[in-house]
């Protein structure tokens, strides 16, 4: 009991402290293009069900870490063809971003979550996560067999 009222404190703690930043970019995507698109909760939902191979970052758009992290997925996009989606947690209900991690995405609660967060979706379920912002270099030397695989 004391672990989880620590872990929803952490999870609390992280998304006031990211409440300072704002991104200006609207939240909707009702075309289907390449690159990185600023989507809600329930349009990752939609993709979870309906792809069978699906990316999308949890980050706030504004945040050092997200920025720099941003420009990665930028290259990775224009190299490997890699559709990604982001979800700014700031753009949503927290309760839905909640609901989307732990009872989706089955993410431990206990642990909370930290931005940016990459998830690779096959068939539904999370087959891998990359926790925190890395150059492009290193996404591609830790993730890249998994970006090939992924890629349209």
């Amino acid at each position: 009991m004391k672990k989880r009222v620590i872990s929803i404190m952490l999870l609390s703690f992280i998304l006031i402290t990211l409440a300072g930043c704002k991104k200006e970019t609207p939240v909707s995507t009702t075309e289907e293009k390449k690159g990185i698109q600023l989507v809600s909760v329930s349009e990752v939902q939609d993709s979870i069900d309906k792809e069978d191979l699906y990316i999308f970052v949890l980050g706030n758009g504004d945040c050092p870490a997200c920025e720099m992290y941003e420009e990665s997925l930028e290259e990775l996009e224009e190299t490997e063809n890699v559709k990604l989606d982001y979800i700014d947690i700031l753009e949503e209900n927290r309760s839905e971003v909640e609901d989307l991690l732990y009872n989706v995405l089955n993410q431990d609660s206990e642990e909370g979550i930290a931005t940016p967060t990459t998830f690779f979706i096959r068939n539904g379920e999370v087959v891998d996560t990359l926790v925190g912002a890395v150059d492009f270099e290193t996404l591609m030397e830790d993730y890249g067999d998994l970006i090939k695989e992924f890629a349209q």
